[in-house]
């Protein structure tokens, strides 16, 4: 059944019953009760036809309907198994863990609550700054408040960018140290993506020495996926946009990891105005 127009009618008119059903179908076809809906052209889900940009001034606009249905009392869900979905529209400042740029007096920065489900962390400076967030002390019985290399974790990383600047680095996945500065020192535990101001890599490290896989394609201003898996002692696998682009098997990381997504400034010319916008982020950690 598709929308029908209702009949235009005009006083003293009698409605027939075929007229009146016009209007019950159409009530039915809204409510999704007799075929799919289709929305008219100028519905936008993003409210200003930006939905791909990442700045406090166009927000993301999604819903996440998530549902498990079971038949009898046998269903359980795997209690080994672990899902963290943060929603950053809901959640207040004291759930996270900021460091904005400003806290270093150089430059400026902030953290701004998006739409549902998204933060936007931007920088806004003529010298060198940087910013990141990341998790706070896991709670619901965790064994520690990290992710442990030899539990397998995964993480699932929404995210968009402003602009692929020469004067920016960006870090997002598991690191084994917080903070606004890249991961590449060989004593540290990583695995993630990273651009370095000409492309974006692939990068894993064990503390002592690296991997990289490099000319990774993250158009800016679209809104990306990125998945990672480290399956401990074996390899790490990276997915882009739900395709696996890079598995590395050496210097897998070996040591306790956190999640984060790291913003940092090189500018030393002018100003230079960057956004990164997380949308949902979703972390499944094996704690058998």
């Amino acid at each position: 059944m598709a929308w029908v127009d209702p009949s235009t009618q005009v006083a003293t008119h009698l409605v027939t019953a075929d007229e009146y059903n016009e209007i019950v179908n159409d009530l039915k076809y809204l409510k999704g009760q007799a075929g799919a809906v289709s929305f008219e052209d100028d519905i936008d889900p993003s409210e200003d036809l930006t939905k791909n940009q990442g700045d406090p001034t166009h927000r993301w606009s999604q819903i996440y309907a998530d549902k498990i249905y079971a038949s009898n009392g046998l269903f359980a869900v795997q209690r080994y198994l672990r899902e963290v979905i943060i929603d950053w529209h809901n959640l207040t400042r004291a759930d996270w863990n900021i460091v904005p740029a400003a806290s270093a007096n150089i430059g400026n920065g902030d953290f701004d609550e998006g739409g549902t489900g998204q933060a936007v962390q931007w920088v806004l400076n003529n010298n060198i700054d940087g910013i990141y967030f990341g998790p706070r002390a896991e709670q619901n019985g965790a064994k520690d408040n990290s992710f442990n290399a030899i539990r397998s974790p995964y993480g699932r990383f929404e995210f968009n960018v402003s602009a692929n600047h020469a004067d920016l680095s960006v870090w997002i996945g598991f690191r084994e140290t917080l903070g606004n500065a890249v991961p590449l020192s060989n004593a540290e535990n990583f695995a993630g993506l990273y651009w370095n101001g000409a492309i974006w890599l692939f990068m894993n490290a064990n503390g002592a020495t690296q991997s990289v896989s490099g000319s990774q394609t993250v158009t800016a201003n679209v809104r990306h996926v990125l998945e990672i898996l480290i399956i401990s002692g074996i390899r790490v696998i990276y997915a882009l946009d739900g395709t696996i682009l890079h598995t590395s098997t050496t210097t897998l990381p070996d040591g306790d990891l956190d999640w984060t997504i790291m913003s940092l400034s090189r500018n030393t010319v002018g100003a230079l105005t960057f956004y990164t916008t997380a949308g949902r982020l979703l972390f499944q950690e094996e704690l058998s």
